[in-house]
């Protein structure tokens, strides 16, 4: 078997790039950790990497500096770039192809061709998400979750296991070790970034396993599941839920598909049966995932979901962008209330 991939220590992996104030601090977004992860396992030269003309917003750009013989640049040609990077995991490389999550959509028919040949592809989207503002809606990836998990329910001829794995990391912390982990699991991965500067939520030496989630903050009167830069959103609103109501909020982070949604739905039935799930894009994801595995359990949950609905505008901060999208902390701690009140009625 090969050697595992390693990115070696979050913190040393931070300072060799310099980012010594975000370590800190304990603030920086997923794509900038993204980029310091993928420099890190860059050590391992199976590891390649290829963007479409935006490393410097992927940051996908340190590792082009440094490796500047297994980078390769595909200018604004995301087909291409996916069906390259396929074309260097057939010869046994471990490519990882770096573009807006919104451009990567692009290139579906050739992800699709290239699961259907198991490529041992990994992807990476940033600036995900309605988080983006100012950028506008022509840049916000919102109908990927959606794309992947659907993918990632279908399985592979040869050993059954997913035809791709999703990942959603939250924090610097957990975008770095997912990052090492995709490097690490044969098969295609998918992985989603933001473009907003987030506190840190994860200790340095945090492990993430497939599948996996992390059980938060543990409450009793309501469990709200959150992935991605919505995990920070829902932590205020669970805050607020205590501050206004008293209400204790479960809060758990669902970082990856196919999810492990057994145990998440035991802990919502432990939570007066009120799972609310909150996600910053279209239908189709952690939710419809929750929502599935509710519908053919034993256990009595009742699951609502709060994601994007309306087609969404160009603002000046996140915090207004979910404003519009109903999805600020005061929005989902009043669906939250809601369902408390019902549950008690």
């Amino acid at each position: 078997a090969a050697e595992p991939i390693s990115a070696g220590s979050f913190e040393d992996a931070m300072k060799a790039v310099g980012w010594d104030g975000p370590l800190a601090d304990k603030k920086l977004s997923t794509r900038r950790a993204y980029g310091a992860a993928l420099m890190a396992i860059g050590a391992n030269s199976q590891v390649v990497g290829i963007d479409a003309d935006v490393q410097n917003s992927t940051f996908s750009e340190m590792f082009a500096k440094k490796y500047v013989d297994r980078y390769f640049e595909a200018r604004i040609a995301e087909q291409n770039m996916v069906s390259v990077g396929a074309g260097l995991a057939a010869a046994g490389r471990v490519p990882f192809i770096s573009t807006f999550a919104k451009f990567l959509s692009r290139g579906y028919d050739q992800i699709e061709m290239a699961a259907i040949s198991h490529a041992n592809l990994k992807m990476c989207g940033s600036h995900a998400g309605i988080s983006l503002a100012a950028d506008g809606p022509s840049q916000m990836a919102l109908a990927d979750v959606a794309f992947f998990r659907s993918l990632a329910h279908s399985r592979r001829r040869t050993d059954g296991a997913p035809t791709v794995r999703v990942m959603l990391p939250s924090d610097a912390v957990s975008a770095f070790r997912l990052t090492e982990l995709m490097a690490n699991v044969d098969g295609m991965c998918y992985m989603r970034t933001h473009r907003p500067d987030v506190p840190f939520i994860y200790d340095f030496d945090e492990e993430f396993t497939e599948g996996g989630f992390k059980h938060l903050i543990d409450g009793e009167d309501i469990a709200i599941v959150a992935s991605g830069y919505m995990v920070h959103v829902a932590k205020q609103a669970a805050e607020l839920l205590e501050e206004t109501a008293g209400l204790s909020a479960t809060l758990i982070d669902a970082y990856s598909i196919p999810l492990d949604t057994d145990e998440i739905l035991r802990i919502g039935d432990d939570c007066r049966g009120q799972i609310l799930v909150v996600e910053d894009n279209f239908a189709g994801g952690i939710g419809d995932e929750i929502c599935a595995a509710a519908a053919t359990s034993d256990l009595g949950v009742t699951v609502r979901t709060m994601h994007v609905n309306d087609m969404p505008k160009s603002a000046k901060t996140p915090a207004e962008t979910l404003e519009m999208a109903s999805l600020s902390p005061k929005n989902i701690a009043d669906v939250a209330q809601e369902m408390f009140d019902g549950s008690v009625a």
